[in-house]
C-alpha cells in the first residue's frame, strides 16, 4: 500500500496513500484501505517488481512559507546497501519494541523511488521465537510517500501489514517540491471514507533545522471521523462516534542516511504516546 494517510487514491492499480490514520479498523503499515485492494500476487518477487515500477502521482503539499534562505529542496535519496533496524515502542515504560523491522536495500525504482526489503520477525506471535517472520516491502518515493506491502495472504499478516503501514507512514513526511529554509511550513490535506466512515486529514510541517541533508521537522496532523454507520471485516456493521485525534511528532533524519526517521508522537495534552527509533549499519 502506498502510504501517506488513510487518503487512498485508486492509481495503476496501486493504493496511494497521504497521511495515516489511527482510527476505526480500517488504514493497510495500522492502515487499512479507503478502498478496495487491488488485486496482487503475494509473493516477494512480484512486491518487488510492483516496487520498482513506481507510481506516477504523488501526494501533493501546499508550501506556506518558504523560510529563511538559503532555499534548498528536500528529497529522500536513500544511499545504495544501506541497512536498518527499526523498534517501534509504546507506553508505558518505552523499554521493549512491539515491533522490530530488519530493513535491507534491494534497488532503486524508475521514477526515483526507493524499495527497501523488510523482516518482522515474532509479527505473528511475539512469544514465539519460531514462528515464521513476515517479510516484504517498503516503498520511499522522493518525496516522502511511502508504502508497505507483506508477503502473506492471511488475515493476521495482513492486519501486520495494516498496522506497520499506519505507524511507520507517520514518520515519513510528505516534502514539498520548491526548495525550502529553515522556518519553512507546508500543509497537506485530505478526505475519504472508509468502510463507510467519512475521514478528512489535516497536517501541518514545520522545518525547525537543517545542516546538509539532516532535518528536524515538527509535524502537527489531525484527523477528523464523522459518526456513522461502519462495515466491518467480518461483514457486519457497527456504529462510530465523530472523533477529532491530534498527533504533534518531533522527526529526525538524514534524507541519505537515515531515511527513515526517528519519530516521538505526543497527544494533545503532550503525552508521549509512542517512539519509532531506527538503528542504521
Amino acid at each position: 500500500m502506498w502510504g501517506w494517510t488513510c487518503g487512498l487514491r485508486r492509481l495503476a492499480g496501486t493504493c496511494l496513500l497521504a497521511g495515516t490514520v489511527l482510527l476505526t479498523q480500517g488504514c493497510t503499515i495500522a492502515m487499512m484501505p479507503l478502498s478496495p485492494l487491488a488485486p496482487r500476487t503475494f509473493t516477494l518477487p512480484g512486491l518487488l517488481d510492483r516496487c520498482l515500477a513506481g507510481s506516477k502521482h504523488t501526494p501533493t503539499v501546499a508550501l506556506l512559507d518558504p523560510g529563511k534562505p538559503p532555499h534548498k529542496r528536500l528529497r529522500f535519496i536513500p544511499r545504495s546497501g544501506i541497512e536498518s533496524q527499526i523498534r517501534l515502542l509504546t507506553p508505558p515504560a518505552f523499554g521493549t519494541a512491539e515491533y522490530t523491522l530488519e530493513t535491507e536495500w534491494h534497488d532503486a525504482g524508475a521514477r526515483g523511488n526507493t524499495c527497501h526489503r523488510f523482516t518482522l520477525r515474532g509479527g505473528l506471535d511475539p512469544e514465539d521465537d519460531e514462528a515464521d517472520p513476515i517479510v516484504g516491502v517498503i516503498a520511499l518515493t522522493q518525496l516522502g510517500a511511502m508504502g508497505v506491502w507483506t508477503d502473506g495472504l492471511d488475515p493476521t499478516s495482513r492486519r501486520i501489514e495494516h498496522e506497520l503501514s499506519d505507524r511507520l507512514a507517520l514518520t515519513v513526511p510528505l516534502l514539498p517540491r520548491e526548495p525550502v529554509g529553515v522556518g519553512a511550513r507546508w500543509r497537506y490535506r485530505d478526505e475519504g471514507s472508509r468502510r463507510g466512515v467519512k475521514l478528512a486529514i489535516d497536517v501541518h510541517y514545520e522545518l525547525l533545522a537543517r545542516q546538509s541533508n539532516q532535518i528536524n521537522l515538527r509535524v502537527e496532523r489531525h484527523v477528523y471521523q464523522e459518526a456513522g454507520v461502519q462495515r466491518t471485516a467480518d461483514g457486519t456493521r457497527q456504529e462510530v462516534e465523530a472523533a477529532h485525534i491530534t498527533r504533534i511528532v518531533a522527526l529526525d533524519f538524514d534524507l541519505r542516511e537515515r531515511p527513515f526517521p526517528s519519530a516521538r508522537a505526543f497527544d494533545e495534552q503532550g503525552r508521549e504516546v509512542e517512539r519509532i527509533i531506527p538503528a542504521f549499519r
